[in-house]
């Protein structure tokens, strides 16, 4: 018997100084049963920080063509794409020529990531923003995740604050770009 997705619904309370948006929210992703709690929350976490109202999740992880996330424009452009982990360099490549911006969203060692695109060409690799979740971040969102959470995310001056219930932890958000030499 297969098994199947675990539906998951946050309720998000957005306020983000830094790219002017507040807004309240549900987003309801689905984990798949190959998919880590790891990945899945930074991938939900990467969803809530990029946040617009055309944001999409992608069809999901088998669907190796459609984006972790992505916004396309009305025309079919895609505008924003978002991977999640550590993408391999040939992948970003290919990606970097369909979209107008890249992100990386990882919940993975940094060096660890670097090192799978260190020597390789990737296009546009200058432009590609990488953001690298710290692990203490993942697993405090890991052991609060609930099948329905509610989460208030702020950002000001680079700088994350994540509350769930009476609990937050803050992070300093740092993009780094991708670097192959």
């Amino acid at each position: 018997m297969a098994l199947t997705a675990t539906m998951y619904r946050f309720e998000v309370d957005l306020s983000d100084v830094d790219r002017g948006v507040y807004e309240q929210f549900e987003v309801r992703a689905a984990q798949h049963p190959s998919e880590s709690e790891e990945f899945f929350v930074t991938r939900v976490l990467a969803y809530v920080l990029e946040y617009t109202e055309s944001l999409q999740f992608g069809r999901g992880i088998s669907t190796t063509e459609d984006a972790t996330i992505w916004q396309k424009s009305g025309d079919g452009r895609i505008e924003l794409w978002i991977e999640v982990g550590a993408p391999a360099a040939d992948r970003l490549h290919r990606i970097a020529k369909q979209t107008e911006r890249l992100a990386i969203y990882s919940h993975r060692e940094p060096n660890f990531v670097r090192s799978l695109w260190r020597g390789q060409t990737v296009h546009r690799a200058e432009q590609i923003e990488v953001y690298f979740v710290p692990q203490e971040i993942v697993s405090w969102l890991v052991e609060k995740l609930e099948r329905k959470t509610v989460l208030s995310v702020s950002r000001n001056d680079g700088t994350v604050y994540l509350t769930i219930g009476s609990d937050m932890r803050e992070w300093s958000v740092v993009s780094e770009r991708v670097a192959t030499a």
